[in-house]
Formats: C-alpha cells, structure tokens, sequence
C-alpha cells in the first residue's frame, strides 16, 4: 500500500458540470545521505463535485494510473511547455 496524502490547491469547474481538482503531496526522501523534500503536483478531473483549496484525502495512489499529458501556457510573450501527470482511477 501507499497511502498518501493529498492537499487540495486549486479547484477549476470543467466543461461537463464538474470539477478539475489541482492536488499535492509533500514527502521527505533520503537521497545522498541528505533528507531533501519532494513535493509532486497532480491532477484528477470529472470530479462531480467542488473541493475547498486546504481540503487534504488520504488515498492509495496505486488506486490510479498517472497519465502525463503536455501542457503549454503564454505568459507575456513567453510559452512554457510542462507535463501535468493526470490521475485516472482504476477500477
């Protein structure tokens, strides 16, 4: 099992009636004898309904597959390319 915990950061209505929930988790991991923080940003969508930025789950994230998709926003004159790891529910 891997029980994580999830915070809710953002939380976007959708074009189907539902909701894009932005979730983080914050880990510690000892690489090179140094304890050094890990924080991961996921995103899960068709949520059919609306969560509170700080709400934080409890789930095991083997329950999902994660799917990075690209992602490209303009800020200014500048377009930054990023992969969003997407969380697709296993059944």
């Amino acid at each position: 099992m891997s029980k994580k915990t999830f915070t809710v950061t953002n939380c976007t209505p959708n074009k189907t009636n539902g909701f894009v929930w932005t979730l983080t988790v914050d880990e510690s991991a000892m690489v090179f004898g140094i304890t050094k923080n890990v924080k991961r940003t996921y995103y899960i969508g068709g949520m059919p309904a609306e969560a509170k930025v700080g709400d934080q789950f409890q789930e095991d994230l083997s329950r999902f597959d994660v799917v990075e998709r690209p992602f490209a926003f303009t800020e200014g004159n500048v377009t930054t390319n990023m992969m969003l790891k997407w969380l697709h529910v296993r059944i």
